[in-house]
């Protein structure tokens, strides 16, 4: 008994060390590094949970433990809030500060870049002061604007955001926007939990999967994208899905579709499983066939910036190249995906949620499309959880994790067995989560950026707001709010009264002379 007694309180005590230090953001060692980097803490913590259950200690004695299902049960309404749920609400209330922290901070320590910060934020721009849905940034100064949905992605989600940034014109108005429909998507992961987990399992459980999942705050402080806002869109279809509300399940579904192109994929994919599983087969496969016809006509016929070959190199330069290849090796799919990439991207995919999505059964068809966007492709970009393309399909994933577990629950099984399954699963998860909002805010505070933030500001004052300019990164993305704006300061001759915004160490073109250098930067103007 003594033993069980001193096992208990061992993990007791370690459970507080690994949740406080996540919250706080390590410690400090030696002045310059510290206990920040939380994975190994995470995996040591989680296996030894998982062992401890296994040889019978009592998980309910834990004082996290406590305070978790303590939280739940508060936001159950079941019972008041006890000094140990008040310890987890103000916890992970810093940590949700902390969330939305930390992009605005990246942004202010220019952190942030050209892509895809800059290039978005021009396009909002021009559509919200009159311009256009057009940009100049990814075009060249011999070409006019170019028409964004046309030409780059199909994404309609920037007329209402547009809308929304004349009301607000900061670049903190899209950054903050990213980040609440990111925290929103606990709601509906928390509203499908209760729908779908049997009673052994707390409906905490599906929003905690969700939170571990790296990209999540990797997606979170890289700039701005509309992939972000997928999985509150589709989680939400999902939820009326299973609420039989078919009015909202279409909006939302159709909602998906409207942030991109290859968000028509997943809608359609979406729409498959929602008549598929009714065994309503026409309706299924004409919704995924329209979806599907979208992404392939907009690549085929609009898409003018990004070549077949950027993403898909064994494809050639376009979709006409690519028919050949094809023909001539059908199998060149599957090749692909048995190379060093593809593999280690699937064997990734597989740790999300714990794996509990394996169990999903016939919902882990509308994971498979924009699944295989990425695996198929050789951009290391896209299969890389640092990136957005992973996040698109993050609402059928947490979905059939939520239906695996339901599935796991008919097994039959002890619930000890269930239990000890369940446990392992989060480990699996809580293993892959390495970023850290509070570790990263030290960070940011101590970045070069920070130390230059002053001195930039001052720089970047010389700029006029209607001005030419020609920029890269790291300033470029403070320099978008302007009708023109250019990617780079390297052409043969330029557009006469404009700015060009280079390092110190660049050279100067002719005709242009310096009106402020420091810190490492120049600005320099052709102005007459």
């Amino acid at each position: 008994m003594r033993a069980r007694f001193l096992a208990e309180q061992f993990l007791n005590v370690l459970c507080l060390f690994c949740f406080f230090t996540y919250i706080v953001g390590g410690y400090s060692l030696d002045g310059n590094h510290g206990l920040s980097f939380i994975t190994d803490l995470f995996t040591f913590t989680s296996l030894a949970v998982l062992v401890g259950f296994i040889f019978g200690l009592d998980l309910n004695k834990i004082f996290i433990f406590q305070g978790f299902s303590n939280f739940q049960n508060f936001v159950l309404r079941k019972e008041p809030l006890k000094p140990r749920g008040t310890f987890v609400f103000l916890s992970l209330s810093l940590l949700l500060v902390s969330f939305f922290v930390v992009p605005i901070l990246r942004h202010h320590s220019f952190g942030s870049s050209f892509w895809d910060l800059a290039v978005m934020e021009q396009v909002i721009w021009r559509k919200a002061f009159g311009y256009g849905l057009t940009s100049t940034a990814i075009t060249s100064q011999y070409n006019p604007p170019l028409d964004f949905l046309k030409n780059q992605h199909l994404n309609f989600w920037l007329i209402p955001t547009a809308g929304i940034y004349r009301l607000f014109p900061y670049t903190e108005t899209l950054l903050l926007m990213q980040t609440t429909v990111l925290a929103l998507t606990l709601i509906p992961l928390w509203k499908i939990a209760n729908e779908l987990l049997p009673k052994w399992v707390p409906p905490i459980i599906l929003p905690i999967l969700f939170w571990l999942w790296d990209t999540v705050h990797r997606n979170n402080i890289w700039d701005i994208h509309e992939a972000c806002y997928l999985p509150m869109m589709s989680l939400w279809a999902y939820y009326f899905f299973l609420k039989k509300k078919w009015t909202q399940t279409a909006l939302f579904t159709l909602g998906v579709a409207l942030f991109k192109e290859d968000s028509w994929v997943l809608a359609g994919a979406m729409a498959f499983y929602f008549f598929s599983s009714q065994k309503k087969w026409v309706p299924a496969i004409f919704a995924f066939a329209v979806g599907f016809s979208v992404f392939a006509a907009y690549g085929i016929f609009f898409d003018k910036v990004i070549p077949l070959s950027s993403r898909y190199a064994y494809l050639g330069n376009s979709f006409s190249e690519s028919l050949p290849i094809i023909s001539h090796n059908p199998f060149i799919f599957i090749q692909h995906l048995m190379t060093p990439g593809p593999l280690k991207f699937m064997e990734k995919v597989l740790m999300v949620s714990g794996g509990f999505w394996i169990f999903g059964g016939w919902a882990i068809l509308a994971i498979i499309p924009s699944f295989m966007e990425c695996a198929l492709s050789t951009n290391p970009a896209m299969q890389s959880f640092n990136n957005h393309y992973a996040i698109a399909f993050a609402g059928p994933l947490f979905f059939a994790a939520a239906l695996g577990l339901k599935k796991i629950d008919s097994f039959h099984w002890s619930l000890k067995t269930k239990k000890t399954l369940l446990i392992a699963g989060v480990a699996v998860a809580m293993s892959q989560l390495v970023y850290s909002e509070p570790v990263q805010i030290k960070n940011y505070f101590f970045s070069e950026g920070w130390k230059n933030r002053e001195c930039y500001l001052n720089l970047m004052a010389n700029v006029p707001a209607d001005a030419i300019v020609y920029s890269q990164d790291p300033l470029i993305s403070h320099l978008s709010k302007r009708p023109i704006l250019f990617f780079t300061y390297d052409f043969k001759d330029y557009l006469p009264n404009s700015f060009i915004v280079q390092t110190s160490a660049a050279h100067l073109p002719a005709n242009f002379s310096t009106i402020k250098e420091d810190c490492g930067q120049r600005v320099a103007s052709n102005f007459r």
